[in-house]
């Protein structure tokens, strides 16, 4: 079994998108799911008709000048997340299929630890496009996110807010990409579903666990920054095993890499709350050959309690990472409290 990396399709009409970064053949991304939270959700309003125009704050943008605005937005559940499809035309359940001439926004999101989905709270995630002419990812430090809370067995519609913006080089004129807005998304396909990450130990320890079936702690966290191309940091975390300096030219396998997470509309690094992140585990194969990990999908998040960007700052807060069911050979589970030494700008790509 191998990481491998899906395309971005859109097929909501057949409930076969998936969106999913990271997962691997045959895999379950939990464990034994931990139970889901049993508090009450109020019921979601209509669909608006879909002749009607869009709301003055109805998610629109603009795309290297080319205008974007969302007039259908549906949603397709899967047992450990669920797909936001957004599309530039009025569509339905059965008539979402992408076309050539579509401009289109997906973005998938995990159920989380606590199966809610992280609903009623802003997160980074990562949104895929379909027509912007040659930008088709926009990274999750670019991103803010929220749904609000709704019963995926029951609810018809369900209600966000999706704010992006992305540069494609450091100059002012290099192409841009933006959005942001409101929308209610029909549900496709009302079902039960399960938490995506299981409960992981946490308590007051570092993080520690298991990696390739060999004990792990990581003594050395660090923080990283890039700027977002608008003039605000992206926050980057890494852990190593061992004692690790800032801008190391060594090996430092195994380490762990991969979430990142932008100032958010509030300008906090969305302080407080789990949040989504893409772990990966930099791994030792055999004895000169190393690999990079993927977390499966929703298999893993972050939570930050508190950030100082300052050089020699320090980011504090817990994360977990979780890939139970994977080959030993390619399995870790990771969880604890961090505190990771602000290091400045990132000098190379581990």
């Amino acid at each position: 079994m191998r990481p491998r990396v899906l395309a971005f399709v859109v097929a909501v009409a057949s409930l076969h998108s998936v969106g999913c970064s990271g997962c691997r053949k045959g895999e379950s991304v939990s464990g034994q799911p931990s139970p889901a939270s049993a508090s009450a959700v109020p019921t979601l309003g209509p669909v608006p008709v879909a002749a009607q125009e869009p709301a003055e704050d109805a998610l629109h943008g603009l795309w290297s000048q080319r205008p974007f605005l969302a007039r259908s937005a549906l949603i397709s559940l899967h047992p450990h997340w669920l797909t936001v499809t957004l599309l530039d035309r009025e569509a339905r359940c059965d008539s979402a299929r992408l076309v050539e001439s579509d401009l289109g926004i997906q973005m998938t999101i995990p159920s989380g630890p606590r199966n809610d989905f992280f609903a009623g709270q802003d997160i980074p995630l990562e949104v895929r496009l379909h027509g912007a002419g040659g930008v088709s990812r926009i990274p999750p430090g670019h991103v803010t996110v929220r749904i609000e809370p709704f019963r995926p067995e029951h609810d018809d519609t369900v209600r966000g807010f999706l704010s992006f913006r992305f540069r494609t080089a450091t100059d002012p004129d290099a192409p841009s990409y933006a959005s942001e807005g409101v929308f209610t998304a029909r549900v496709c396909n009302n079902r039960a579903t399960v938490p995506s990450v299981r409960a992981l130990p946490m308590g007051e320890s570092p993080v520690s666990g298991t990696v390739a079936g060999r004990a792990v702690r990581l003594t050395s966290m660090l923080a990283y920054v890039r700027d977002d191309g608008y003039g605000s940091p992206i926050v980057m975390l890494k852990g190593f095993e061992g004692d690790v300096v800032c801008h190391t030219t060594r090996s430092a396998t195994p380490y762990l890499f991969g979430a990142e997470v932008g100032a958010g509309r509030a300008g906090k690094y969305f302080q407080g709350a789990a949040l989504p992140a893409e772990w990966q585990m930099q791994m030792r194969m055999f004895q000169f050959s190393e690999r990079s990990v993927q977390a499966a999908h929703g298999a893993g998040w972050v939570q930050i309690d508190s950030i100082d960007l300052q050089e020699g700052g320090v980011v504090r807060g817990r994360l977990g990472a979780d890939n139970p069911n994977d080959d030993a050979e390619w399995r870790f589970t990771l969880s604890g409290q961090f505190e990771a030494k602000m290091c400045g700008v990132e000098r190379r790509a581990w």
